[in-house]
């Protein structure tokens, strides 16, 4: 028997594909009390930019990649 996947199942299941497309849905749809809000709000924009930091380095060091490969080609 499969249970429904709460709001926080999905978050943490979007942290670690460092899914932005999953948080900004997220972030939509919160539910949680009115004193929780703020502090899950802050978590959120923190992990999407924890997540667009992440994918810079990572097409940083493929462009690295690419430069190399060419170099060694010519």
């Amino acid at each position: 028997m499969k249970k429904n996947k709460t709001w926080l199942d999905e978050f943490k299941l979007a942290l670690f594909l460092d899914d932005i497309g999953s948080f900004e849905k997220l972030l939509n749809r919160i539910e949680y009390n009115q004193s929780e809000l703020v502090q899950i709000r802050a978590l959120l924009i923190e992990a999407i930019k924890l997540v667009k930091h992440k994918k810079d380095l990572q097409a940083v060091e493929i462009q690295k990649c690419r430069r190399a490969l060419k170099y060694v080609k010519s």
